[in-house]
């Protein structure tokens, strides 16, 4: 073998080294670009097509935010980027799509998964809400209260069911519901 040809094969072979060493820490490097994540991961390609079919009908339904919607989209799509930064990338991105689905859901006045119902609690007076369960994986609601609306993710439970937001939470557990609301000093035991 010459020397030129020991030279080569010496290049080729660091070359080939330096190239498995850059994907097996790329492959543990965070990701970069969220469209490829979702393209990747069947259920949040899942997610991604149950929203696309949410925007679609919404631009169908008369409603007083119909003209704001590509506007609020396009934010929506680029706030996605900040799930790359999160300890869990599929997890923070599922979590906001469907409580995008939700939200968008709720308010173009989209068919629930259910009807709502409407439930009073605690208080003084007693303080009115009505839940309203969409379709998605994880399940969400939106719970309403005079005008304000809370999106709420299904938690894993072992028994009873645990909808959460960042400020609010909806429990049920034996036929008893539970909410806890901005404001609220307390969890407000509720009945239908």
């Amino acid at each position: 073998m010459t020397s030129s040809s020991r030279t080569v094969a010496c290049l080729l072979a660091l070359a080939t080294s330096a190239a498995l060493a850059l994907g097996a820490s790329a492959a543990q490097a965070p990701p970069r670009d969220v469209d490829l994540l979702v393209r990747q991961d069947a259920a949040l390609s899942a997610l991604d097509r149950q929203l696309g079919d949410a925007v679609a009908d919404a631009r169908r339904t008369p409603w007083a935010g119909r003209r704001q919607l590509s506007l609020r989209q396009q934010r929506w799509r680029s706030s996605r980027g900040q799930c790359l930064s999160d300890r869990d990338p599929k997890a923070c991105l599922a979590n906001l799509y469907v409580t995008r689905i939700a939200q968008l859901s709720s308010d173009a006045g989209l068919p629930p998964a259910r009807p709502p119902f409407r439930f009073r609690c605690d208080g003084d007076p007693p303080l009115g809400f009505t839940i309203t369960y969409y379709a998605t994986n994880p399940g969400t609601l939106v719970a309403e209260r005079r005008g304000q609306k809370i999106v709420m993710v299904q938690q894993p439970m072992a028994s009873g069911i645990r909808y959460t937001a960042a400020n609010a939470s909806y429990a049920e557990h034996q036929g008893v519901s539970w909410i806890t609301w901005p404001g609220q000093p307390r969890p407000l035991r509720c009945v239908r």
